[in-house]
């Protein structure tokens, strides 16, 4: 096995530095309700000529305050979770869906978990939504409590400013169903 070279280091510590100074706006926030009724919020986003959206559901678990964590690009006129990075540097995307997020949540009153899942694309999704986590962890309080386990549909990696019981992520691993 060779080691890396310290030029692949390098171009890792820009891509982590252009995340973290990706602070482009979300256009706009809004707030709709699924068929049971809970509220979402939908941020949108434009980087260059692209559109994603960020998703963000919060939902009360065993009296804990939980929000999954989503992101979509607008793909063919609809919002689509595959991951294409065609034009534009992923590690930008990935700080402004960071800083976008980041914002947002701070609106809230207390956040004990952050939810990241992905049934799609696990392996690539996974390793972008780890990569969030790890960035929102730097930029706050949260640690990350379990990361790429199984859940029915696929792998879900959870940040938390709390230790959880076993009871809790039963719950928790409801939301992928």
């Amino acid at each position: 096995m060779s080691k890396p070279r310290f030029i692949d280091m390098f171009d890792w510590v820009l891509d982590l530095t252009e995340a973290f100074d990706s602070k482009i706006p979300v256009d706009e926030w809004k707030m709709i309700h699924d068929e049971v009724g809970n509220q979402i919020y939908e941020g949108i986003l434009k980087i260059k000529d692209e559109t994603f959206k960020i998703i963000i559901e919060p939902v009360t678990i065993q009296g804990k305050s939980v929000v999954n964590l989503v992101f979509e690009k607008l793909v063919d006129g609809k919002f689509s979770q595959d991951l294409v990075f065609n034009s534009i540097n992923a590690s930008r995307i990935i700080g402004a869906v960071i800083h976008g997020a980041f914002d947002k949540l701070s609106n809230f009153d207390d956040v004990d978990f952050v939810v990241f899942c992905a049934s799609t694309h696990v392996d690539k999704r996974m390793g972008v939504y780890n990569n969030i986590a790890r960035c929102l962890m730097k930029l706050s309080d949260f640690t990350i409590i379990k990361s790429d386990f199984k859940v029915n549909n696929g792998l879900m990696t959870i940040i938390s400013k709390k230790h959880w019981s076993d009871e809790m992520l039963k719950e928790l691993e409801k939301l992928q169903k």
